[in-house]
């Protein structure tokens, strides 16, 4: 499908400001072209203001696609080749996705007592 002027500037902002583009961008572009803008506008600030070193700021994203909520693996993949191409280390690498992964843990910890109750009084 051919994209609007609109929607075609805003492919090409987010591509200058995110580096990246995919299939799930586009399905959010063609429905709601501003939506996407918006997005873009929020999550292009840590780019923009660069109080973050590069490599730090790949380390948010990867905590982010590894959590249990998210588990994004293909954001995940390049956004680990992000921070290596970044400076960082394969060790350092793994103590984000280490941190980042025991959200799971908490959500079964605070979840299974509630749920344990739930089944006990019903």
């Amino acid at each position: 499908m051919s994209l609007t002027e609109r929607q075609q500037q805003i492919k090409d902002e987010f591509v200058r400001v995110r580096g990246t583009w995919g299939d799930s961008w586009e399905a959010i572009l063609q429905p709601d072209p501003e939506f996407l803008a918006r997005y873009l506008e929020f999550s292009a600030v840590p780019w923009r203001k660069n109080h973050l070193e590069d490599k730090i700021k790949e380390f948010i994203y990867i905590a982010f696609d590894t959590a249990a909520t998210h588990l994004y693996v293909k954001g995940l993949k390049l956004h680990i080749e992000n921070a290596v191409g970044y400076g960082a280390s394969s060790q350092e690498i793994l103590e984000v996705m280490e941190i980042a992964s025991v959200l799971g843990i908490h959500a079964v910890t605070s979840a299974a007592p509630i749920l344990a109750e739930e089944i006990a009084d019903s």
